[in-house]
């Protein structure tokens, strides 16, 4: 007998590794941060304000994603995801840094709706 995962099982299974993959570049990312800012302070203050861009991207995304392919836009933001760390990885410039800070935040918002609208659409 076939045991098959079904819609769902085969979502969670992604979101899981998906997520664990995110929590893991998290360890980092306030080590990384304050290499550029060589304060916690301000590393504090660039996360809120990361937190703010990722709160206001949701309201301008969420209308593109109804309206878009889910999936695709899904898998898209995890290869930015992938490029976008291959830039943090090389670069020493806070300006550019900055810049791709905002872009993360931005697929963050991205992927997460993409993918919880990806479950309720499956789920119904």
């Amino acid at each position: 007998m076939e045991n098959k995962l079904s819609d769902i099982s085969k979502l969670t299974l992604v979101g899981f590794v998906s997520t664990l993959s995110v929590s893991a570049m998290f360890t980092v990312w306030a080590v990384y941060m304050d290499s550029f800012f060589h304060n916690m302070s301000f590393v504090g203050f660039f996360s809120a304000f990361l937190a703010i861009i990722s709160f206001i991207s949701y309201f301008t995304i969420i209308p593109l994603i109804e309206k878009s392919d889910k999936a695709k836009l899904y898998s898209f933001s995890l290869f930015l995801f992938f490029v976008t760390y291959l830039l943090f990885a090389v670069n020493k410039n806070l300006l550019v840094f900055v810049l791709t800070a905002i872009l993360i935040s931005i697929l963050f918002t991205l992927k997460s709706s993409s993918f919880g609208i990806i479950v309720r659409d499956k789920s119904n």
